[in-house]
């Protein structure tokens, strides 16, 4: 029996996407019909660090452009939903068959398993939720780079032989003051998360290697402050994130950021000690259901506090 394929639109970064394809697969193998995920350029205040699912090895990572007639379709199907979901319509007792889907959570969202074939479906999906059926169910194999660059391939052969920790620090646009309520780390919440996953057994005397997307100035903010034994990663100008986002998981444990870019490279490593932020945002409500049960958590601080 043919099933329409649900549609997911992913949005922003590496990690965001990853968010999207995980929650649209979840819909998708439930409902036994195709995935078809799609890209769309980034809205204005979304972070696009130049990487996407393609560059990734993952069943159905076809990542197909925004083309003029999925965004005719989609724009029809969302003035539907828009009318058949009015206070008017509602008080009528209107039912929306529009086929369009946006998500009202950040996090893991239960409506997801009333949505039916051949839909549309927009939203963020942070959580691990979705990722943690699928891996049960053994529908997803382990994720890999499409393509490893040589600098790549040098690093994760040292990163295997010496077992070092990582950490990632998260700059650039979580600085701007319309991210005010993201949060950008303060220095102390790395240092003493670092204290913290040093007490980890067979962690205290482990260098860490730290990534950042603005290494430069990550340094000189960090300058003086005792990192321990300690790398600060330079990639390559060309170097795809994915490739920083792998590594970054195959450390013996991992400080992350308030960022989906180093949860993903947690969570796609399988690293055994984690330690992540509490709160995940400065000023806003957490995803329900984020944080996975076995991480550990450390205060978080601002920069600026």
């Amino acid at each position: 029996m043919f099933r329409k394929p649900i549609t997911v639109e992913l949005v922003g970064g590496l990690g965001n996407q990853l968010f999207g394809y995980f929650a649209g697969l979840y819909i998708s193998q439930n409902l036994g019909c195709d995935l078809v995920p799609y890209k769309r350029k980034p809205l204005k205040g979304e972070s696009n660090h130049g990487s996407s699912l393609d560059s990734l090895l993952l069943p159905n990572t076809s990542v197909k452009s925004l083309t003029l007639a999925v965004r005719i379709k989609e724009l029809a199907r969302r003035a539907m939903h828009e009318a058949l979901t009015s206070p008017v319509a509602r008080k009528l007792g209107a039912k929306d068959f529009s086929g369009f889907y946006s998500s009202g959570s950040l996090g893991a969202d239960p409506k997801l398993n009333a949505i039916k074939e051949g839909s549309f479906v927009r939203g963020y999906f942070q959580t691990y939720k979705y990722f943690e059926y699928l891996e049960g169910r053994s529908s997803i194999r382990p994720v890999t780079l499409r393509r490893a660059s040589s600098w790549f391939e040098t690093m994760a052969h040292r990163i295997l032989q010496s077992q070092p920790l990582t950490m990632h620090i998260r700059r650039g646009d979580y600085l701007n003051p319309e991210n005010d309520f993201i949060g950008a780390l303060s220095p102390d919440f790395f240092i003493e998360a670092l204290e913290d996953l040093r007490l980890k057994p067979g962690l205290a005397k482990r260098e860490v290697w730290i990534f950042s997307d603005d290494v430069t100035g990550a340094r000189e903010e960090f300058s003086g402050l005792d990192l321990g034994p300690h790398r600060w990663i330079e990639t390559p100008r060309l170097s795809d994130p994915a490739e920083s986002m792998i590594l970054l998981g195959m450390g013996a444990g991992i400080v992350i950021s308030n960022s989906t870019f180093s949860w993903w490279a947690a969570t796609l490593g399988g690293t055994e000690f984690v330690i992540a932020p509490a709160p995940w945002f400065r000023n806003h409500p957490e995803p329900l259901d984020l944080i996975h049960p076995n991480w550990s958590r450390h205060p978080s601080s601002w920069v600026g506090q």
